[in-house]
């Protein structure tokens, strides 16, 4: 999540930018990160959205499903461009679709803005439902395991470590465990710039 719309836009350009150039690298490690990436940075996109445009309660929903895939898209370009997903990232992922449909499902989704609870960000209503610490701890694993466990090294450790620590940056730095994501979305836009120099 960014703090203004130039913001969003300007973390959106350099994150598509810099993932679509690591697709049309011949490793296929890169080639996962570049896709990845691209698809992460298009929440930038929907936070500018969502600076220009206070009544959004339908494109937050869409926002909504586009965070809550990302794991489930990783290990979908996992398995399509270099191998099949282990036994256990397939039911780590299978676990995870059940847990966020269901969570997804009993969200009310409001309006994305800057309110009294986000400080200076826009206020992700979808992080705060029932069991949502829970179910974005999950997230994160699920993420941090494929990473770990289905790319090849150093790939898997930078990855992986990315996961974790930015989520736990937002941990420590709002305080709160619903913020969690709150700093992942911005800083996976400029991971592909690490990932060029390996």
């Amino acid at each position: 999540m960014c703090y203004s719309v130039q913001a969003s836009i300007a973390a959106f350009v350099v994150g598509m930018s810099l993932s679509l150039g690591l697709t049309q690298q011949a490793d296929k490690n890169k080639q996962i990160f570049g896709w990845f990436f691209a698809f992460v940075s298009l929440m930038q996109l929907f936070d500018a959205y969502f600076w220009l445009n206070p009544e959004n309660a339908d494109v937050s929903k869409i926002a909504m499903i586009f965070n809550h895939a990302q794991p489930l898209v990783l290990a979908f370009l996992v398995n399509a461009n270099k191998k099949q997903l282990s036994v256990a990232s397939k039911l780590f992922a299978a676990v995870y679709l059940f847990v966020i449909t269901v969570y997804s499902l009993n969200l009310k989704i409001t309006n994305t803005v800057k309110d009294s609870s986000s400080g200076d960000s826009l206020n992700w209503t979808w992080n705060h439902g029932k069991f949502g610490e829970a179910v974005y701890v999950y997230f994160t694993f699920v993420m941090a395991y494929i990473f770990y466990s289905e790319l090849d090294q150093p790939y898997n450790k930078i990855a992986a470590f990315y996961t974790v620590a930015s989520f736990a940056f937002s941990v420590v730095k709002y305080e709160k465990i619903k913020s969690v994501g709150r700093f992942w979305c911005f800083i996976a836009c400029f991971i592909p710039l690490l990932v060029y120099f390996i």
